[in-house]
C-alpha cells in the first residue's frame, strides 16, 4: 500500500488509479457518469522511492 484516504462515494461511482513511474493517483467519479473525476490521493514521494 503507498496511501491510504478516507472517501464517502455513493452507488454508482467510478473509480481509477493511474500508475507512472513517479507517482499513483486515484480518481474518483461519484457522479457515476464519467464526467464528474477527482483525485482523491497523489503520492509522489514514497512511489518514488520504491
Amino acid at each position: 500500500m503507498v496511501a491510504s484516504v478516507p472517501a464517502a462515494l455513493p452507488a454508482p461511482f467510478g473509480f481509477t488509479v493511474v500508475v507512472n513511474e513517479n507517482a499513483v493517483t486515484v480518481l474518483a467519479d461519484p457522479t457515476g457518469t464519467g464526467t464528474g473525476w477527482q483525485p482523491l490521493l497523489t503520492e509522489r514521494e514514497r512511489r518514488a522511492a520504491r
